[in-house]
């Protein structure tokens, strides 16, 4: 299965230019998705502990509970606005994309019925022949 961000880049990328734009793409992908991710919600794990067990030598210990609500709503969070920075970037893809001459002639085609009809579409998919009878 071919994803979104797969044909997107292959689109906007010149052919000889697709090997090493994969190649970034994954590196950035991994680099950004990887990283941030369990520092940013280890964090956040980390400030909404209520009660922290102490260490033999007096340091911080690991959390023994968590105020649940604000936890989840904060996770929710998040992922929410992680989710909205990637749609406003597809936006951002999308309006600065230029159409191409492809793009038009695959908008048009089924817009374009007198086209259809010479080459003998009529719309109900038989191409202007009858059903052949089982019988």
């Amino acid at each position: 299965v071919v994803s979104t961000q797969s044909t997107g880049y292959q689109r906007v990328v010149s052919e000889v230019d697709r090997t090493i734009a994969q190649g970034f793409r994954q590196f950035a992908t991994r680099a950004l998705g990887t990283l941030p991710s369990p520092l940013i919600f280890g964090w956040v794990i980390d400030s909404y502990c209520l009660v922290w067990r102490k260490a033999g030598d007096g340091s911080r210990g690991n959390c023994w509970i968590y105020d649940i609500d604000k936890l989840v709503f904060w996770f929710c969070m998040i992922q929410i606005f992680f989710r909205l920075v990637s749609c406003f970037f597809y936006f951002v893809c999308w309006w600065v994309y230029p159409v191409t001459k492809l793009m038009t002639d695959v908008l048009e085609y089924p817009l374009n019925e007198k086209a259809a009809m010479e080459n003998g579409f009529n719309g109900d998919g038989l191409n202007g022949k009858e059903p052949e009878s089982e019988g």
